[in-house]
C-alpha cells in the first residue's frame, strides 16, 4: 500500500548499453495501471500516455554513459471514481 503523499516503485531497469538519454522510451514498460484506494474507489491510466507522468533524466555517468530516468504519476481524489 501507498500512504498518501507517497511514492511506490513498480518498475526498474537498468539502462541498456550505452546509455539512453530518452526518458519517454522507459514508459512503454507500465501499459495499464490501476489504483485502489482503501475505500475501494479506483482510478485506471494508461502508462504509455508521456502526459500522465513528470519524468526527470540524470546523467549519471559518461564512460560507460548510463542515465538514470525518473517518472511520478500523482493521483488525487479527484482522479478516484
Amino acid at each position: 500500500s501507498i500512504a498518501p503523499g507517497g511514492e511506490a516503485v513498480i518498475g526498474h531497469e537498468d539502462d541498456i548499453r550505452g546509455g539512453n538519454s530518452d526518458a519517454e522510451v522507459h514508459l512503454s514498460y507500465v501499459e495499464h495501471i490501476t489504483i485502489v484506494s482503501s475505500e475501494g474507489d479506483t482510478a485506471t491510466r494508461n502508462g504509455t500516455i508521456a502526459g500522465d507522468w513528470t519524468s526527470s533524466s540524470d546523467h549519471k555517468r559518461r564512460m560507460p554513459s548510463y542515465w538514470a530516468h525518473r517518472h511520478v504519476m500523482t493521483v488525487t481524489d479527484a482522479d478516484l471514481e
